[in-house]
């Protein structure tokens, strides 16, 4: 009897000692692998089927708790495997990675990943020569690609971070730069400090005239200060005599002489000093003036001072003791 199996493989059943030649019965074959004779006897058929289906397995599940892996096979069927004596209950072992790229199980187990690591670590970076100058700058990555990076502005456009003014209407700051849209800040806010004279104090109160000699009275406040030294400013203060000079006079005609040429020569440069300097005035600064001129010698009619100081002055006549006088003050305006 040769018997064909649902994985197309064949198997042979020898009758000989059951059946006679001539017997000739009829057979039926039961759920169970029970061949039933037309008379009624059976025969188990297990012992012949191999069970090697050999099926593919199309999925997998492994159950923590018990260590029961089930296989799902191809025809739909599943197979377990028990894996309660080989893996304990608690598999979901903790790891930890050891020096060295090796990885430690909780049970002891280890296993060693280098040949899982590109070994690319601790990269130096140098730069290129790839880079356009005031443009890009080439960054090369040792065992990697290299990199141009643009090391120019947003917007490539040279000036328009260039402030070009910075202007405040009394409640707005504004500032501009070339290309760029003005900035502004509103100042209205912020208190600006308007005080008068009168009502800013001086940080430490002071004589400044000394005006009192038996009760003196110190200045408080910018507006006391101001009042105490107009009067010592405004007028005598402001007037003094330019050094001394010679003239020559002992012929007729008319002459100049640079009085504030001569006043810079002599205050600016001292015979000698007990320390600094004297402080002097632009040309442009102050007034000249001849108070008084000798009428029996010079022409008072003639006589004249530029703004610059220069005087032109005529001789009419020499003195007679070979001596006489000419007074100039200077005024700072």
């Amino acid at each position: 009897l040769t018997l064909t199996l649902e994985d197309g493989g064949t198997q042979t059943v020898n009758f000989s000692t059951i059946l006679a030649a001539a017997d000739n019965q009829a057979l039926t074959l039961e759920a169970g692998n029970i061949l039933t004779l037309v008379d009624g006897g059976t025969v188990d058929l297990t012992p012949f089927l191999d069970n090697t289906d050999n099926q593919a397995i199309t999925a997998f599940s492994l159950d923590d708790a018990t260590g029961i892996l089930t296989l799902t096979l191809e025809d739909g069927g599943t197979q377990t495997v028990n894996f309660s004596t080989i893996l304990a209950a608690a598999d979901n072992q903790a790891l930890t990675l050891e020096a060295g790229n090796i990885l430690t199980l909780v049970d002891g187990g280890t296993v060693d990943l280098t040949p899982f690591l590109d070994n690319t670590d601790n990269q130096n970076l140098s730069i290129g020569t790839g880079g356009v100058v005031n443009e890009s700058v080439e960054v090369a990555i040792s065992g990697g690609t290299n990199t141009i990076v643009d090391i120019r502005d947003a917007d490539s456009v040279i000036g328009n971070e260039t402030v070009t003014s910075l202007v405040f209407d009394g409640t707005t700051l504004t500032l501009n730069e070339g290309g760029n849209t003005p900035r502004t800040v509103d100042l209205s806010s912020v208190s600006t400090d308007d005080q008068y004279d009168d009502e800013v104090l001086l940080r430490t109160p002071i004589d400044v005239d000394e005006g009192e000699l038996v009760s003196p009275t110190l200045e408080t406040t910018v507006e006391q200060v101001i009042q105490a030294i107009a009067p010592i400013t405004s007028k005598a203060a402001r007037v003094f005599y330019p050094p001394s000079i010679e003239i020559d006079a002992s012929v007729t005609g008319t002459f100049t002489v640079d009085l504030y040429a001569q006043y810079i020569a002599q205050f600016g440069s001292p015979v000698v000093s007990s320390g600094g300097s004297i402080p002097t005035y632009g040309s442009g600064e102050l007034d000249y003036h001849v108070t008084y001129a000798d009428p029996a010698v010079f022409n008072t009619g003639t006589m004249a001072i530029s703004p610059a100081g220069v005087l032109t002055y005529t001789v009419d006549a020499p003195p007679v003791d070979y001596n006489s006088l000419i007074n100039v003050v200077f005024v700072v305006k």
